[in-house]
């Protein structure tokens, strides 16, 4: 049993540190070599964690996996508004654009709504040219539209955002649309659709996948689907990426 022990032992440590770098140590010191497997053991655990970004945001990539939201040759359009959601989400995938065979395009919406409004959108072009991804920035007065076709500020900004993502897949050939909502948005969003007396069809608020536009099948995906807000915060803190928080706290878009 003591020489199965050991021979797993060297079998992983193997693996990280190289065969023959284990054979030396375990000839000259089995005491060192023990100590090695288990900072060998530390080490490939914080880069499992740098890479992946801690255990939690692994459910990202199972996520992608289990419901299918990626194919090779997909063309994914990301909206990203430059709050930490949409700034992890463009983070994430780009990491892994080339290992899913897929191509990156980025949407920037402007409302028109807030002085800060015009740094955000200079941030994430910048961000989208520091990748080397496509970018296009819309620019729309969302009060006047709401005030033109009587909605709520809410409820236009979901139709803007909609038409302009629209008109992005139409010029980039566009076959998934990927938005930033996690976990507590999709709970929220359900909890607000029942009280709203919609039933168990308000569970479904959200689904992790969609269809986006029924005329080509094209899709809607929400990789962050199954990690919370703080989990993003997290990421975001731990990768360095900067972020803006939007002031007048616009609802997630259902």
């Amino acid at each position: 049993e003591e020489r199965k022990f050991v021979y797993c032992l060297f079998v992983v440590l193997a693996r990280v540190c190289g065969i023959n770098y284990c054979l030396f140590c375990y000839v000259v010191s089995p005491t060192f070599f023990f100590y090695l497997f288990f900072v060998s053991v530390i080490i490939k655990y914080y880069r499992f964690h740098r890479i992946n970004g801690g255990m939690a945001l692994r459910q990202v990539w199972d996520a992608i996996t289990q419901f299918h939201m990626l194919h090779e040759g997909d063309r994914v359009l990301i909206g990203v508004s430059g709050g930490p959601d949409s700034v992890a989400l463009l983070h994430l995938l780009h990491k892994r654009a080339a290992q899913y065979g897929i191509s990156l395009y980025v949407v920037h919406v402007h409302h028109m709504l807030r002085p800060e409004a015009d740094e955000e959108a200079q941030y994430v072009e910048t961000l989208a040219e520091q990748y080397g991804l496509p970018f296009r920035l819309y620019k729309v007065d969302v009060a006047e539209y709401a005030e033109l076709h009587k909605v709520s500020l809410e409820q236009a900004g979901h139709e803007v955002r909609f038409r302009c993502f629209q008109d992005a897949k139409s010029l980039w050939g566009i076959n998934k649309l990927a938005l930033g909502h996690h976990r507590d948005d999709r709970a929220e969003s359900a909890l607000l659709h029942i009280v709203q007396g919609c039933g168990l069809d308000g569970l479904c608020a959200m689904p992790p996948i969609d269809i986006w536009d029924e005329a080509d099948r094209s899709m809607l995906i929400r990789p962050l689907a199954r990690v919370s807000k703080a989990d993003v915060l997290t990421y975001c803190a731990e990768q360095q990426l900067r972020y803006y928080i939007d002031g007048t706290n616009l609802k997630p878009d259902c």
